[in-house]
């Protein structure tokens, strides 16, 4: 007769652990979980990718609506202050517009004058016209009284001067 063994409850958990451990590489071979590991991983970096470049974008169309609202407008302008911005470090578009208004400051002649002190308005200044009377009033075709309407309002609202 062979002599019966005994098993401590210790021996059996480490039976069972074993036997576990086994089951699960044996599944996780058999089923391609680490596959499909990777797979998710390059999905997620792919992902990330896409968000990057998405914000990129987004935060290039706010730099320069922001150039366009401070009077740049020359493309090979925009392109040298493009050049100063740095995207990569920012979190929002907002930080990058931020970045443009602290190069404004800070290099104010690659931006064009604005405000008193600048060299004038391109649009030829009119001459001045001469006050409204009721003759000309009267006299006015409709085309004319449409095309001086500003004029002919403040006339009849009592403003003579």
């Amino acid at each position: 007769m062979s002599e019966e063994r005994t098993f401590t409850q210790d021996d059996v958990n480490q039976i069972v652990e074993e036997r576990i451990a086994r089951a699960r590489e044996k599944w996780a071979k058999e089923s391609g979980a680490e596959d499909l590991q990777a797979q998710l991983q390059a999905k997620d970096e792919e992902i990330a990718q896409i968000r990057r470049e998405h914000f990129q974008t987004n935060a290039q169309r706010d730099v320069r609506d922001e150039l366009g609202r401070l009077g740049v407008k020359d493309e090979a302008r925009i392109e040298r202050i493009m050049g100063f911005i740095d995207l990569s470090e920012a979190s929002d578009s907002s930080f990058a517009v931020e970045q443009v208004r602290n190069l404004a400051r800070d290099v104010p002649e690659l931006f064009p004058k604005r405000g008193a002190g600048s060299r004038g308005s391109k649009t030829p200044v009119l001459s001045n016209e001469k006050p409204l009377s009721r003759e000309d009033v009267e006299n006015m075709s409709p085309e004319e009284i449409n095309t001086r309407w500003d004029s002919v309002k403040a006339f009849l609202a009592g403003e003579r001067s």
